[in-house]
């Protein structure tokens, strides 16, 4: 703006800018580029009149084309303090960071940070490292294959970067960066992970050219992930990202409710130690979005899954397998019943009902006889409890589209418990065995005396009846022979 010289930051390759707070019009240029090969120079105005506020950050993303710059995006963020050097060319060295949520790794005893490629190479770069605090050091482009200590004395490490792909770039993660840990060692993490994209600008960055890919793969020694508040996914966006980590516990809460295809694939594959899972809350899978998503997870305690649509190719294959089985798998079911129509019909019949009712409530106000009144009150009652009803069979059925909850029960086998095989005790087998011989004999001594009582005169009885009908006196076969005679 008018004779300022702007910052060129090569590490960032940002232009900055300290410029006066007030009013500008479509006549003030923002920046003017000349090309470096003494040809064309362009100049960019803004489109509209704008008011630069004090304490305010403005940035702008330019894209420069045949002839011509524009703007491709417009962002407005909070001052962040900067200290000016004296003694060097660059504007600004370091801002105020204390609130910036970087990705941060705590250890109680010294640990080892590996940040490097796969199997296939990466070219991705924009990301530093501190270690307890201390100064920012650039990652190369091939990242860091020997270990960098942390932990203990040695304080945490901290990790950000200024990449809008991520740490991964390519189909499954092809040209990717992983982080791996050196020392048998509990890691924990916390942070939010957009400060891998660029940590000025962390919440409101865009997301949606983001991937993580196998970002923490086989990191046994994590325990805690950080935060993952994107809404916005790209393909494969956490693909891998915590598989094999065996010592995880808690999984991230995972917002989106607009998935991408492979979005989820694998994310918790082999967490052993998963006993809680993220709320799914979207309502429509895509191709793949949670294929083996817990596969493996064998303490998994349950999964709540708000999907009804779960039509796409793959998306729910093997996303549950071996989850859940510390003992054996009794049996596994998944069901799913399509409401939509129900509900769209019901609502229409619904809004009908009301439309009659609004009608014959005003109807009831312009009755002209007792008669018409008793009559308009009969029907009004009618489409009442008509619309109660409809009413709460449309409340059951947004249930049924809303919710939609998996839940696991694990049954340990016959002689274990949760912390193995429970050995028999031989002493407390005796002393059953010898309760059970008494209950026995007990139970035998009881028949005996139900005998006694009750038997004894039970036999008198019917032997009493048969010396009355059959025996000596023989009523029953003097009648019969009375009978035959005649």
């Amino acid at each position: 703006l008018g004779s300022i010289k702007p910052y060129y930051n090569s590490t960032f390759k940002t232009i900055e800018a300290i410029v006066e707070p007030k009013d500008y019009t479509t006549n003030d240029e923002i920046i003017q580029i000349s090309l470096s090969n003494g040809g064309e120079s362009y100049a960019l105005n803004f489109l509209q009149p704008i008011t630069f506020e004090a304490g305010k950050q403005y940035n702008y993303s330019l894209k420069l084309g045949h002839n011509a710059i524009t703007i491709s995006s417009v962002s407005v963020s909070d001052w962040e303090d900067k200290i000016v050097s004296s003694d060097e060319d660059e504007a600004w060295i370091r801002f105020d960071d204390s609130n910036i949520e970087y990705i941060t790794f705590t250890a109680d005893s010294e640990q080892g940070f590996k940040f490097y490629d796969t199997l296939y190479g990466s070219t991705l770069s924009g990301f530093e490292y501190s270690v307890n605090n201390g100064e920012w050091i650039t990652i190369p482009s091939e990242g860091i294959t020997e270990a960098i200590p942390f932990g203990g004395e040695k304080g945490t490490l901290r990790l950000r970067g200024k990449n809008l792909n991520g740490t991964a770039t390519g189909i499954y993660g092809i040209n990717a960066k992983i982080i791996s840990f050196t020392n048998n060692v509990p890691v924990s993490c916390t942070g939010d992970i957009r400060t891998l994209l660029d940590y000025k600008n962390y919440t409101t960055v865009s997301t949606t050219n983001a991937r993580f890919t196998s970002l923490f793969n086989n990191c046994a020694q994590l325990t805690s992930a950080p935060k993952l508040p994107a809404t916005d996914l790209h393909e494969e966006c956490y693909l891998g990202m915590f598989a094999g980590c065996t010592s995880l516990t808690t999984a991230p809460e995972l917002p989106a409710t607009n998935l991408r295809s492979k979005c989820y694939q694998a994310m918790f594959q082999g967490c052993t130690s998963l006993t809680t899972a993220p709320k799914l809350k979207a309502t429509t899978l895509q191709s793949q979005c949670y294929l083996r998503m817990f596969y493996g997870c064998t303490i998994l305690n349950s999964v709540t899954m708000l999907a009804t649509d779960v039509s796409a190719f793959l998306c729910l294959t093997y996303w549950l397998n071996n989850a859940g089985t510390l003992g054996e798998v009794k049996n596994r079911s998944q069901n799913a019943n399509d409401v939509t129509e129900e509900f769209y019909d019901l609502e229409t019949r619904i809004n009908t009902k009301r439309i009659l009712k609004d009608k014959l409530e005003g109807y009831l106000k312009q009755a002209a006889s007792v008669k018409e009144l008793l009559e308009i009150e009969r029907q009004l009652n009618n489409v009442v409890t008509e619309l109660e009803s409809m009413e709460g069979r449309m409340k059951r059925l947004s249930n049924q589209i809303e919710y939609s909850t998996i839940t696991i029960n694990a049954y340990l086998p016959t002689g274990f418990v949760d912390t193995g095989y429970n050995w028999p005790d031989i002493k407390e087998d005796f002393r059953k065995m010898g309760v059970n011989i008494v209950h026995f004999l007990e139970g035998l001594l009881v028949v005996a005396v139900y005998l006694v009582i009750y038997g004894i005169p039970l036999i008198a009885i019917c032997a009493l009846l048969y010396w009355l009908l059959f025996g000596k006196i023989g009523l029953l076969i003097k009648l019969f022979k009375k009978i035959s005679r005649k």
